[in-house]
């Protein structure tokens, strides 16, 4: 995981600073990944375990066919797990591909802890995940009029370069103490936290 537990008790601490002085119910989430990604990474995997069979067919040619059919299974396996490893998968797999499923996995953590449940619609969503080294920020519909799509942008890259600085959880503070000036609470509300900080 990208953000270790001191990390996750900052921005869970920032959160409930900041939601004093702002209408926004800013909920934060790190999760290993956000799909297996299996369509993408099966073909590279057979492939790759074809070649090997050839390889080992080629040098040993007097080994039987059914032995070189048992010993792809290994092969297979060995290829499953590099391409699984986070560096190489990120390499095989389209951009666009991570993004979309990161964008999946926010939406149904979204619906699932009913983080639209809030009375002015202000619940916002801030997704790391940790496979694809991908941030994901979902806000609800009532903060469409006060924050625009390029400030969503913004707030992303910073995380994101964060991420890449190993300050991860740096990164998300900095956002948060942003989106709270963005959205200021009514005077004639008191803040509520009705959400979770933290996921």
């Amino acid at each position: 995981m990208l953000v270790n537990p001191e990390g996750r008790d900052m921005i869970t601490a920032a959160i409930a600073a900041v939601e004093k002085r702002s209408g926004a119910e800013i909920v934060f989430c790190e999760t290993s990944r956000s799909d297996d990604y299996a369509r993408w990474l099966a073909l590279p995997m057979l492939l790759a375990t074809i070649a090997c069979g050839l390889a080992i067919h080629g040098a040993f040619s007097d080994l039987s066919v059914v032995w070189v059919l048992l010993l792809q299974l290994p092969v297979a396996a060995f290829w499953w797990w590099v391409l699984n490893v986070p560096a190489v998968a990120r390499w095989v797999i389209p951009d666009v591909v991570e993004i979309e499923a990161v964008a999946r996995r926010a939406a149904t953590l979204f619906a699932e802890h009913a983080l639209f449940d809030t009375p002015a619609r202000t619940g916002v969503l801030v997704l790391i995940s940790a496979f694809e080294r991908r941030v994901h920020i979902l806000a609800d519909q009532g903060l469409d009029s006060t924050v625009t799509k390029a400030d969503w942008a913004v707030d992303v890259e910073t995380i994101a370069e964060h991420i890449r600085a190993g300050t991860a959880a740096t990164g998300v503070c900095k956002v948060v103490g942003r989106i709270a000036d963005r959205v200021p609470y009514d005077s004639h509300h008191a803040p509520q936290n009705l959400l979770p900080d933290s996921l």
